[in-house]
């Protein structure tokens, strides 16, 4: 249900058909350069979801990823966005993963995924505001113990909450 509903929501099947053959022609076309980001995206594969290590899945997860790094040089690639990736990759196939991903770094989180990422940046300081609004014992304690919330909110924004999945949530074969 998932597959679908992502799928539905982000628009994948109309820029399939869209852009017919396009995700396969980057995976060809690209499959044997390197660019500024592929040695990023080749350490991060590895550490995407360690307690479940498969060679498959690691091949799809840095195809998508390497991919998308040619798609969109403008974001080309940010450290998380293997987390989210993964996290489609287990819900769906590499193409649909590849335009789910774009639909959400390049239009729904656009600020997200830059160098200064300034989106989830600015929304880990709305869920401060939030805080101090609606639990203020809670954020004036975390205040006196000079606890960051960024350290915290900022990686669960930027992996969409995926970033600590326990084990049981990721099939196994």
């Amino acid at each position: 249900v998932l597959k679908k509903l992502w799928k539905l929501f982000c628009g994948v099947q109309q820029k399939i058909k869209d852009n017919p053959g396009y995700f396969e022609m980057l995976v060809e076309k690209k499959k044997d350069q390197s660019s500024e980001h592929t040695g990023q995206i080749d350490k991060d594969v590895p550490r995407t979801f360690p307690y479940f290590r498969d060679v498959e899945f690691d091949k799809k997860l840095r195809r998508v990823l390497v991919s998308y790094s040619w798609h969109n040089p403008e974001i080309g690639y940010c450290q998380s966005m293997n987390i989210i990736a993964g996290v489609l990759l287990v819900f769906m196939d590499e193409e649909s993963a590849f335009w789910t991903l774009d639909h959400i770094t390049a239009e729904k989180l656009p600020n997200y995924y830059t160098s200064e990422m300034i989106g989830a940046v600015t929304d880990s300081e709305i869920f401060e505001d939030i805080l101090k609004h609606y639990i203020p014992k809670l954020y004036q304690h975390l205040m006196d113990s000079d606890i960051k919330l960024a350290i915290f909110t900022v990686p669960q924004f930027l992996t969409l909450f995926g970033c600590k999945l326990p084990k049981e949530v990721i099939p196994h074969n």
